[in-house]
């Protein structure tokens, strides 16, 4: 996801009590979260390397991040505010796009129509110029 959307009030009524570290660990971690929009791996290596935690305090920040806010299952750590922001974001988006296939259908539709009467006037046309070639000459003033 590139954006989402930041509850301040939410965030700060569940983190009042985080060290200054660990405030920007849990940033980190939501934000890497987002963008990728899957679980964390369950190796804390790769964890740390995603959020570029280098030293033993960062790393000790994100441990502590983890354990109270996120969920190790066997497919790696879940966030579960994020799992739904990620969803609705992406329902959202499928929507968008439905609708907008939607429009695109009903454009073709009206496009195909209009070429189809342009081809009726196209063809009565013809049939026209096919009469007039094939008529007896009138003259001009009226008088046959």
């Amino acid at each position: 996801m590139n954006y989402y959307a930041f509850h301040i009030g939410d965030y700060a009524s569940a983190t009042r009590h985080l060290s200054w570290i660990e405030d920007a660990a849990y940033r980190r971690l939501i934000d890497c979260y987002y963008v990728r929009e899957v679980p964390f791996p369950t190796d804390k290596r790769q964890i740390y390397r995603l959020v570029l935690a280098t030293t033993d305090e960062q790393r000790e920040a994100v441990d502590t991040i983890l354990d109270e806010f996120f969920i190790l299952l066997d497919e790696g750590y879940v966030h579960d505010r994020c799992e739904a922001e990620i969803a609705c974001a992406n329902d959202k988006k499928g929507k968008a796009s439905h609708s907008a296939q939607e429009r695109w259908r009903i454009a073709r539709e009206r496009e195909l129509a209009n070429q189809s009467q342009s081809e009726r006037n196209a063809n009565a046309s013809e049939e026209s110029c096919e009469r007039i070639a094939n008529a007896e000459e009138v003259p001009c003033d009226g008088n046959a």
